[in-house]
């Protein structure tokens, strides 16, 4: 008994269609994280306490309208995170606020009547990685039946 087999290979559309779905992917895992970190975010309280270090900081609605993501075609890859405060004193308060560190703030001082920079130290309350790590686990399910030829 003889059998034969013919094959044709496709794989440049094997490979478009896998950079198409791994676009929408990532587009999708971002829109997640995205959410997730917006909703991990406290209400500011009235009296000024902040919340505890470990847990996700208490944040304003402008704080939370900043949070975005965005597909990078060059690299192929989501960035998800909020975007830099305005000012240069203050570009690093949103890294101080995810791992915890000092940095400087611009504040009005009533005394002087101007704006002076002061030191801050910022303890650790992050609210980018847990939001990852809770939407880690969509991604496999994303992926199966995503290429098709």
């Amino acid at each position: 008994m003889k059998a034969s087999v013919r094959y044709k290979s496709n794989r440049p559309l094997v490979i478009r269609k896998g950079q198409e779905a791994g676009e929408q992917i990532g587009k999708r895992m971002g829109a997640f994280i995205m959410t997730t970190a917006k909703r991990s975010l406290g209400r500011p309280r009235k009296d000024g306490q902040p919340s505890a270090p470990g847990g996700p900081p208490r944040a304003s609605s402008m704080f939370k309208k900043n949070i975005l993501f965005a597909w990078d075609p060059q690299s192929r890859s989501t960035v998800i995170g909020p975007r830099l405060l305005p000012g240069k004193a203050e570009r690093d308060t949103i890294e101080a606020l995810e791992i915890g560190k000092s940095t400087t703030r611009m504040l009005f001082d009533r005394v002087l009547k101007r704006r002076v920079r002061k030191a801050a130290r910022y303890r650790p309350r992050p609210f980018m990685v847990p939001a990852l790590e809770k939407e880690a686990d969509k991604l496999p399910g994303l992926w199966k039946n995503a290429i098709y030829a």
